[in-house]
Protein backbone atom coordinates (compact mmCIF):
# COMPACT_ATOMS: atom_id res chain seq x y z
CA UNK A 1 0.00 0.00 0.00
CA UNK A 2 1.09 3.26 -0.32
CA UNK A 3 1.94 6.02 2.35
CA UNK A 4 -0.42 7.80 4.05
CA UNK A 5 -1.06 11.81 3.81
CA UNK A 6 0.88 13.60 6.36
CA UNK A 7 -2.20 16.01 8.50
CA UNK A 8 -1.04 18.78 10.61
CA UNK A 9 -4.72 19.18 11.96
CA UNK A 10 -7.71 16.97 11.78
CA UNK A 11 -9.48 17.96 8.25
CA UNK A 12 -6.71 19.26 6.84
CA UNK A 13 -6.36 18.18 3.62
CA UNK A 14 -3.33 19.81 2.20
CA UNK A 15 -0.15 17.26 1.49
CA UNK A 16 2.99 18.38 3.15
CA UNK A 17 6.70 18.72 1.54
CA UNK A 18 7.57 19.23 -1.83
CA UNK A 19 3.50 18.12 -3.35
CA UNK A 20 2.37 21.31 -1.81
CA UNK A 21 4.77 23.53 -3.23
CA UNK A 22 3.96 21.90 -6.93
CA UNK A 23 0.13 22.41 -5.64
CA UNK A 24 0.43 26.29 -4.57
CA UNK A 25 2.04 26.72 -7.73
CA UNK A 26 -0.66 25.51 -9.46
CA UNK A 27 -3.35 27.27 -7.73
CA UNK A 28 -1.25 30.36 -8.11
CA UNK A 29 -1.05 29.55 -11.78
CA UNK A 30 -4.68 28.73 -11.69
CA UNK A 31 -5.58 32.30 -10.36
CA UNK A 32 -3.20 34.33 -13.02
CA UNK A 33 -4.88 32.38 -15.75
CA UNK A 34 -8.39 33.52 -14.63
CA UNK A 35 -7.48 37.06 -13.67
CA UNK A 36 -5.41 37.40 -16.89
CA UNK A 37 -9.25 36.01 -18.76
CA UNK A 38 -11.15 38.35 -16.66
CA UNK A 39 -8.36 41.16 -17.74
CA UNK A 40 -9.03 40.27 -21.66
CA UNK A 41 -12.99 40.15 -21.03
CA UNK A 42 -12.39 43.49 -19.51
CA UNK A 43 -10.20 45.26 -22.34
CA UNK A 44 -12.62 43.79 -24.64
CA UNK A 45 -15.73 45.02 -22.91
CA UNK A 46 -13.80 48.45 -22.90
CA UNK A 47 -13.27 48.20 -26.29
CA UNK A 48 -17.04 47.51 -27.49
CA UNK A 49 -18.11 50.08 -25.10
CA UNK A 50 -15.91 52.60 -26.44
CA UNK A 51 -16.94 51.75 -30.45
CA UNK A 52 -20.65 51.95 -29.28
CA UNK A 53 -19.83 55.58 -27.84
CA UNK A 54 -18.03 56.39 -31.31
CA UNK A 55 -20.80 54.95 -33.50
CA UNK A 56 -23.33 56.99 -31.30
CA UNK A 57 -21.60 60.38 -31.83
CA UNK A 58 -21.01 59.32 -35.84
CA UNK A 59 -25.08 58.93 -35.28
CA UNK A 60 -25.57 62.23 -33.57
CA UNK A 61 -23.79 64.07 -36.20
CA UNK A 62 -25.57 62.06 -39.10
CA UNK A 63 -28.75 63.10 -37.28
CA UNK A 64 -27.39 66.85 -36.90
CA UNK A 65 -26.76 66.85 -40.50
CA UNK A 66 -29.79 65.67 -41.22
CA UNK A 67 -31.56 67.98 -39.72
CA UNK A 68 -29.70 70.91 -41.45
CA UNK A 69 -29.92 68.81 -44.80
CA UNK A 70 -33.91 68.91 -43.99
CA UNK A 71 -34.15 72.68 -43.27
CA UNK A 72 -32.19 73.57 -46.02
CA UNK A 73 -34.64 71.40 -48.53
CA UNK A 74 -37.61 73.57 -46.40
CA UNK A 75 -35.99 77.25 -47.14
CA UNK A 76 -35.38 75.97 -50.83
CA UNK A 77 -39.17 75.07 -50.95
CA UNK A 78 -39.96 78.53 -49.60
CA UNK A 79 -37.15 80.11 -52.13
CA UNK A 80 -39.09 78.39 -54.77
CA UNK A 81 -42.91 79.33 -53.70
CA UNK A 82 -41.51 83.17 -53.62
CA UNK A 83 -40.36 82.85 -57.08
CA UNK A 84 -43.42 81.20 -58.55
CA UNK A 85 -45.34 84.14 -56.84
CA UNK A 86 -42.62 87.19 -58.05
CA UNK A 87 -43.18 85.56 -61.86
CA UNK A 88 -47.09 85.26 -61.72
CA UNK A 89 -47.06 88.89 -59.84
CA UNK A 90 -44.72 89.70 -63.00
CA UNK A 91 -46.81 88.19 -65.39
CA UNK A 92 -49.94 89.87 -64.07
CA UNK A 93 -48.61 92.43 -64.10
CA UNK A 94 -47.48 92.57 -67.89
CA UNK A 95 -50.83 91.31 -68.81
CA UNK A 96 -52.54 94.48 -67.23
CA UNK A 97 -50.27 96.47 -68.54
CA UNK A 98 -51.11 94.96 -72.07
CA UNK A 99 -54.71 95.23 -71.25
CA UNK A 100 -54.21 98.65 -70.48
CA UNK A 101 -52.47 99.62 -73.35
CA UNK A 102 -55.51 97.92 -75.83
CA UNK A 103 -58.31 99.71 -73.47
CA UNK A 104 -56.09 102.89 -74.49
CA UNK A 105 -55.23 101.81 -78.33
CA UNK A 106 -58.97 100.98 -78.77
CA UNK A 107 -60.21 104.39 -77.62
CA UNK A 108 -58.17 106.85 -79.54
CA UNK A 109 -57.20 108.65 -76.90
CA UNK A 110 -53.46 109.75 -75.94
CA UNK A 111 -51.96 110.45 -73.12
CA UNK A 112 -52.30 114.23 -71.11
CA UNK A 113 -49.59 116.38 -71.98
CA UNK A 114 -47.52 117.50 -69.05
CA UNK A 115 -48.21 121.17 -68.03
CA UNK A 116 -45.84 124.47 -68.21
CA UNK A 117 -45.85 124.33 -64.31
CA UNK A 118 -44.94 120.53 -64.27
CA UNK A 119 -41.93 121.72 -66.17
CA UNK A 120 -40.99 124.47 -64.21
CA UNK A 121 -41.13 121.98 -61.09
CA UNK A 122 -38.68 119.86 -62.83
CA UNK A 123 -36.23 122.18 -64.07
CA UNK A 124 -36.35 124.31 -60.43
CA UNK A 125 -35.73 120.75 -58.63
CA UNK A 126 -33.32 119.14 -60.29
CA UNK A 127 -35.94 116.23 -61.29
CA UNK A 128 -35.34 116.89 -65.40
CA UNK A 129 -33.17 118.09 -68.20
Amino acid sequence: MGEAPNFTRLGDERPQGASAAYSYHEAAAHEAAFQLAAFHEAAFQLAAFQEAEAQLAAFQEAEAQLAWFQEAEAQLAWFQDAWFQLAWFHEAVGVLAAAALAQLAESNEVPPVPSVATYWLRARFGFGT
